[in-house]
């Protein structure tokens, strides 16, 4: 559940989206060879990036308009690379996947959707995550775009932030990119693994 371009940070001169910002991350972290994963394709803005930049891209999302709209979207590219799964992010790791690279969630609700209380929630999106820090590559990158402005976002934003602070410094370098002069602002979390 893409929860779109609204949210901004800063980043040299200039401010980002959210989306933006974690696929600039994402650009120092990609090759042609890697295996990505969208673990939330929302109308597909983050899967059609990654189709771009990997040689094989997953995407998950648990609402069939969703996917729907993801691949209206990949079409109107001829992108074939990417494989669509009616299935939660909490599922990720039922896919046989090698060679994971990047991992991007973007968390809340689907843009454009009348229905509000379709959203990403705190237990499962935690359970998601454990399993993408396990599932991803070292030197691979997990990036989270949080929506703290409602709130399931809010009890969501904090729970994720408290795993990310959590995990073994010697493996995993978390940083959150948030902004301190704004209440409920979106923002960042990037957490890479890193290498042995």
């Amino acid at each position: 559940m893409d929860a779109g371009h609204y949210g901004l940070a800063w980043v040299g001169d200039s401010m980002q989206s959210i989306t933006t910002f974690n696929q600039n991350k994402v650009l120092e972290h990609i090759f042609p060879s890697s295996t990505a994963v969208d673990c939330t394709t929302g109308n597909g803005h983050d899967t059609l990036f990654l189709s771009k930049h990997a040689n094989l891209v997953h995407g998950f999302d648990v609402q069939k308009e969703a996917l729907a709209h993801t691949k209206a979207l990949l079409d109107t590219q001829g992108l074939k690379n990417v494989t669509l799964h009616h299935l939660s992010h909490t599922q990720l790791d039922k896919i046989p996947m090698t060679n994971v690279d990047i991992i991007m969630f973007n968390f809340g609700w689907l843009p454009g959707s009348s229905d509000k209380t379709l959203t990403t929630k705190k237990k499962t999106s935690l359970e998601a995550l454990e399993k993408a820090c396990h599932l991803i590559t070292p030197g691979g990158l997990v990036t989270l775009a949080l929506y703290p402005g409602h709130e399931e976002g809010a009890l969501e934003a904090r729970a994720l932030e408290a795993y990310a602070s959590t995990l073994d410094k010697h493996t995993y370098q978390a940083v959150s990119y948030k902004p301190l002069n704004t209440r409920n602002s979106p923002y960042s979390i990037i957490i890479e693994k890193r290498k042995d």
